[in-house]
């Protein structure tokens, strides 16, 4: 039976649930204040992101330590529009810019570096068991890659436009292949051909796109040689299963949220997705059936406008039954579900918080 965990009725410790333990924080941008004003007006709509292109943001990686109810911050380094960071087994760490996968060093210097033209807008990026492939989300072009870590290359690539998200909510057909595009347009259907030169590290904009994929991690529950991919598509509200072999896609849950953000598999297969709109993290079930809601809308300490607006960008699970979730409108919210307990730890007020990785 679902269960539903307010969160606002924890306990709030202004201090210690998670001081002294050090800290990677993504952040993608450094504007947070008047990204907060824009995305008020987008609820009124039910359509998120932009339709017009605004310039490539300067985000940061900031290492830190949680101190008091601040973060101690020891060094930052710039990088465009970074978003989603995973750690490796040989220390080394694995981030998305805009339009690049970077391997770094504990430093956060630059080892190497992955490039494609259809890499736009990258989301987030998992690692294969072997650490040999990476699964990357590249929002721009409503598609998901798996690279071979090795050669760089792309040994897996799944286009939303060819795989039922067709058209667009204007009507527009989308074509990655030039012979389908003529195809459309021999048929009478407003086509446009998709060419990365023309769409550059951005891709098509949020807005415009058919389905916003946003989060994916592999799915090893399978007995199959390949592994399938978990798939989140923002504006459709669906978690999807990709088969890795063929690109066929299989519908696990459908009421997710629009913009429904961060996937993390649990103990007993199921899944944790954060409801980004609507103030949730959602626990599903092995069967994709909702198990457990932890709802933090009645929670105090929003910024101010942000009264009616909800954003939180993921929630990251931690060691126990600690997890911290990066609050838009409240900060970095770190809880105890299980001795109902928290603490919001604030950053600097411009910093839009994409996610972060725990160092223990």
């Amino acid at each position: 039976m679902k269960k539903i965990i307010d969160v606002s009725k924890f306990q709030q410790r202004r201090y210690g649930l998670l001081d002294g333990i050090e800290i990677f924080i993504v952040v993608k941008s450094q504007n947070q204040i008047e990204r907060r004003r824009r995305m008020i007006e987008p609820k009124k709509k039910n359509r998120y992101g932009r339709f017009k292109p605004f310039p490539t943001s300067t985000g940061l990686l900031v290492k830190g330590k949680f101190k008091n109810d601040n973060i101690d911050v020891k060094w930052k380094k710039e990088l465009r529009e970074p978003r989603h960071i995973k750690r490796m087994s040989n220390s080394k760490l694995i981030i998305t810019e805009i339009n690049r996968l970077l391997v770094i060093d504990s430093n956060g210097d630059i080892v190497r570096s992955y490039e494609d033209p259809f890499f736009g807008y990258l989301h987030t990026i998992d690692l294969s068991k072997d650490e040999q492939r990476a699964l990357v989300v590249s929002s721009g072009y409503d598609a998901l890659f798996e690279i071979d870590l090795k050669t760089g290359k792309k040994v897996f690539e799944w286009f939303a436009w060819e795989h039922g998200f067709n058209p667009a909510e204007d009507g527009t057909w989308y074509a990655v292949d030039k012979s389908i595009f003529e195809q459309y347009t021999k048929k009478g259907k407003r086509a446009v051909y998709i060419d990365p030169k023309n769409y550059g590290e951005q891709g098509v904009t949020t807005a415009n796109r058919v389905a916003h994929p946003n989060a994916a991690i592999y799915d090893f529950r399978t007995e199959k040689e390949r592994p399938s991919a978990i798939l989140i598509l923002g504006h459709n509200g669906l978690l999807t299963r990709i088969d890795l072999t063929d690109g066929t896609l299989e519908k696990l849950y459908d009421r997710l949220c629009v913009m429904a953000h961060g996937i993390f598999p649990t103990k007993e297969n199921g899944f944790m997705i954060t409801q980004t709109t609507i103030g949730e993290w959602l626990w599903l079930d092995k069967n994709h059936e909702e198990e457990i809601i932890f709802d933090f809308k009645r929670m105090a300490g929003k910024a101010p406008g942000t009264e009616n607006s909800e954003w939180i960008q993921q929630v990251v699970p931690l060691d126990g039954s600690k997890a911290l979730a990066i609050d838009a409108n409240r900060g970095l919210i770190a809880f105890d579900y299980e001795n109902e307990v928290y603490s919001i730890y604030s950053t600097d007020e411009n910093w839009c918080v994409q996610d972060l990785l725990i160092l223990q």
